[in-house]
């Protein structure tokens, strides 16, 4: 089997490249008002089979939104909340099969602080727990909790501000459901999943 994997949209090659971006004098941490901080992470994957006795492969992607709004506070201080949405697809390509798609969201409330060009947020998703879902098994996870850490570094291009992230993220899950059969063994017996990622991200911070 000989496989390849392409599209690396966001990554850290590109996230080194952004500390290139001229930095200016100027800081936002002293600024008060509100802010919304998208951040985005995106990958794409294509596999091939060679000799094709399986199938011709599967192409996929991976698509996360990282995102917090709020009060920017005077002294650098950051209020907000904080949404989480992951969509993870993969498509068989020249062979019989459904197309897999596992979702994951959350919500929370995020405290942070501005340095300079450094941002640093802590959010607790408890607002909405984490819930994975996937569309084949009909299976989801949920009732559980989250913590999220980023950190980025930004430069000001002038009024908004774009940088590389890096996120710890951890999920709980508590809850396990089987929608085609919910009182199997399996949801009885479950206790607990856990997820633990780090993450590169491509953040913009805006004020106003």
């Amino acid at each position: 089997m000989a496989g390849n994997r392409t599209g690396w949209g966001i990554n850290f090659t590109l996230l080194l490249l952004l500390l290139q971006l001229p930095l200016k004098n100027r800081s936002f941490a002293a600024e008060s008002g509100w802010f919304f901080n998208p951040s985005v992470f995106y990958h794409s994957s294509e596999t091939e089979f060679q000799p094709d006795w399986t199938g011709s492969g599967s192409t996929g992607s991976w698509t996360k939104i990282n995102a917090a709004a709020g009060m920017s506070l005077a002294g650098g201080l950051l209020l907000g909340v904080k949404y989480f949405s992951e969509e993870k697809s993969t498509s068989p390509q020249g062979s019989s099969g459904d197309s897999v798609t596992e979702t994951v969201t959350a919500a929370g409330v995020t405290v942070g602080f501005n340095m300079e060009q450094l941002v640093l947020q802590v959010s607790v998703m408890g607002l909405q727990p984490p819930k994975y879902t996937n569309n084949i098994s009909d299976i989801s996870l949920s009732d559980g909790s989250g913590t999220i850490l980023d950190l980025m570094y930004l430069a000001d291009l002038g009024g908004w501000y774009l940088g590389p992230q890096v996120t710890w993220r951890s999920f709980e899950y508590k809850k396990y459901v089987d929608k085609n059969d919910p009182d199997s063994s399996a949801s009885e017996a479950f206790t607990k999943a856990t997820e633990v990622y780090i993450e590169p991200y491509l953040s913009v911070f805006i004020t106003f």
